[in-house]
């Protein structure tokens, strides 16, 4: 069972594939999944669909788009390190969301200085006026350093700098945010995937699934504005 945790109260979602209902259900009439090649990208596109949302993904390679093509989804290529590129797709898709996958760690290839791609989607939603960002950011960054093995913290050290960065930059931007920490993730069917507020001493994986279940989650949720969260299976 899922849950989104903000101010102590928590919001049931349902079970990660099951078509969510009641409160959690969100009807957005346009939410942009940035990173949408990202197998987290295509899970979120995925639920957001699921929950009845107008749902567009933007991908950076030609290759990747074709995949949407059956789904209908409306896709774009774009560079997100390219600034007015960026800031001249969002301004004419007006979303109302912004859901930023971009940058993944731990199971994905680390892009270089995706910081600056993510700076651009926050400038694009702000010159847009999108309602909420929500950014997918890593256990290890800002003041959660102290929850990663060092062996992990080592070896990501490089992406994590870069994963503070955005979270600072999206917080200083003055649009309403979600900010979601993961550790590891796997492609295993979810168990027990939980949110809740950032905090020093919580680490574990989580599956791509019940992770892209929680973010779309939080793109309506009020419990989950302008806060950060950590996301972890307590069965992993």
């Amino acid at each position: 069972m899922a849950f989104i945790l903000g101010g102590g109260i928590g919001v049931r979602c349902g079970k990660v594939g099951e078509r969510p209902r009641g409160r959690c259900r969100v009807m957005m009439s346009g939410v942009v999944v940035a990173g949408a090649g990202t197998n987290l990208g295509r899970a979120a596109v995925e639920n957001l669909k699921a929950r009845k949302s107008e749902v567009i993904a933007l991908v950076s390679k030609k290759s990747e788009k074709d995949q949407f093509k059956s789904q209908s989804v409306r896709c774009h290529v774009v560079n997100e390190k390219e600034r007015d590129e960026v800031l001249k797709l969002i301004s004419e898709l007006e979303p109302d969301v912004i859901v930023n996958c971009i940058g993944l760690a731990f199971d994905e290839t680390i892009e270089d200085d995706h910081y600056l791609g993510s700076v651009n989607l926050v400038d694009a939603g702000a010159n847009a006026k999108v309602s909420r960002l929500v950014y997918v950011s890593a256990l290890g960054a800002g003041d959660s350093e102290s929850a990663v093995p060092f062996q992990v913290m080592d070896t990501m050290r490089p992406m994590l700098m870069d994963k503070s960065r955005s979270e600072l930059y999206l917080r200083e931007s003055g649009l309403d945010y979600t900010i979601v920490r993961c550790g590891p993730l796997d492609e295993e069917e979810t168990n027990t995937p939980v949110v809740t507020e950032a905090t020093s001493d919580c680490y574990g994986g989580i599956t791509i699934d019940g992770l892209a279940d929680l973010l779309c989650g939080c793109v309506s949720s009020e419990k989950a504005k302008n806060v950060t969260l950590t996301a972890v299976d307590t069965m992993k």
